[in-house]
């Protein structure tokens, strides 16, 4: 069964964008902070609309999909 755990790149990639949004606007460079701001934004946005989870058997607290523990089960109960 595979094991899975959470993808937060997304979420680190726009909080990265954000930082930088505050280094821009603090040098009143509105535009380009603005544009990271979207970009940040889509990247947030991105996150939400996926369920994240990636495939990683080499974690000690990862999680299996439900649906594959059910079948397990089933298989073992047919």
């Amino acid at each position: 069964m595979k094991q899975y755990s959470h993808n937060y790149t997304p979420v680190a990639d726009a909080a990265e964008d954000l930082y930088r949004v505050t280094r821009l606007l603090a040098n009143d460079c509105i535009d380009a902070a603005l544009s990271l701001v979207n970009d940040a934004r889509g990247k947030l946005l991105l996150y939400l609309s996926r369920d994240n989870m990636v495939e990683d058997n080499d974690v000690a607290d990862g999680w299996v999909r439900a649906s594959e523990v059910e079948e397990l089960i089933n298989q073992k109960e047919g």
